[in-house]
């Protein structure tokens, strides 16, 4: 009753021959919709195979268009234009069990594949799980936050991926997560690791400072704690050798290395930045650098 089914059952088939305890449906599903029962999964415009017993069942997804939202990561839903895979399910004595095999997903003209899990016990005193991997190929670098749930990985977090990552190709990105998915007082934490691959990216990483261009770099985020490493790219007019940009969880202390190549002349406008100004005052207003460096 809490799943609310609506759409359409058809060519509908009925095996009772086992008896009633062992009675086996097999349908068509035509646009259904269900709502989210205790943290499982919200769909809709979902097509497929339905096979039913008493004690589970499973969807083999065909759908076009479909519309999944998980309720206890995701603040928006996914809007796939393309499903393919099956999603199982067992009604076992304490608990029900969902999961789900590979899915080939279409998002945004996105290539991207998951899976999950739930173990979700009856007594809604004990904690049920969340288990989610989501992955993407050939996607512009803000649509790959798509993956990146701000409840998850929190909303300081999110707001620095989505002003950082200007521009650019993400070659592939990837999320994990293990999430509780009631709301109990011991409930633990979620973990979460998210990692994107861009290329020929900007990135902002952090206001007043000049801005990485043309960077190929990975992103790694694990439990709040991120790390951006860059591989090459362009700055102040300088190639960019090497990057290494992170944030410990909790810290408001952001760490930046980076080595450049090329002409010292470019950097001296650093010099004069009131970024700098603010951490040491007039002490390198004087300076000038010149020539090649590396």
């Amino acid at each position: 009753k809490a799943l609310d089914p609506k759409g359409f059952l058809t060519n509908v088939s009925v095996d009772l021959s086992q008896g009633f305890d062992h009675a086996y449906l097999v349908s068509d599903l035509e646009n259904v919709s269900i709502e989210s029962w205790n943290g499982t999964p919200m769909a809709s415009q979902l097509n497929g195979l339905l096979r039913l017993t008493k004690r589970g069942g499973s969807v083999d997804i065909a759908s076009d268009r479909l519309v999944m939202h998980f309720p206890s990561v995701y603040d928006w839903a996914l809007p796939f234009n393309e499903a393919k895979g099956r999603v199982e399910w067992r009604l076992n004595k304490h608990s029900a069990e969902v999961f789900s095999s590979h899915l080939s997903l279409g998002l945004n003209g996105m290539q991207t594949y998951g899976s999950f899990s739930l173990d979700l016990p009856y007594d809604r005193q004990q904690q049920g799980f969340l288990n989610l991997s989501m992955g993407l190929k050939g996607a512009q670098a803000r649509d790959a936050l798509l993956l990146a749930p701000p409840k998850i990985i929190g909303n300081r977090l999110y707001t620095w991926l989505a002003r950082s990552l200007e521009a650019g190709y993400v070659k592939e990105a990837g999320l994990t997560l293990v999430s509780p998915i009631r709301r109990l007082e011991d409930s633990p934490k979620p973990l979460t690791e998210l990692y994107i691959v861009a290329e020929d990216t900007s990135l902002d990483y952090q206001m007043g400072w000049p801005e990485l261009s043309h960077a190929d770099a990975v992103v790694h985020v694990r439990e709040g704690t991120f790390r951006v490493l860059v591989l090459e790219g362009e700055v102040i007019n300088n190639d960019l050798l090497y990057g290494d940009i992170s944030l410990e969880s909790g810290s408001s202390n952001l760490s930046v290395n980076l080595a450049l190549e090329g002409s010292a002349f470019e950097l001296n406008q650093l010099f004069a930045s009131d970024v700098l100004k603010s951490s040491v005052g007039d002490a390198l207003k004087d300076w000038q650098i010149a020539g090649q460096h590396q």
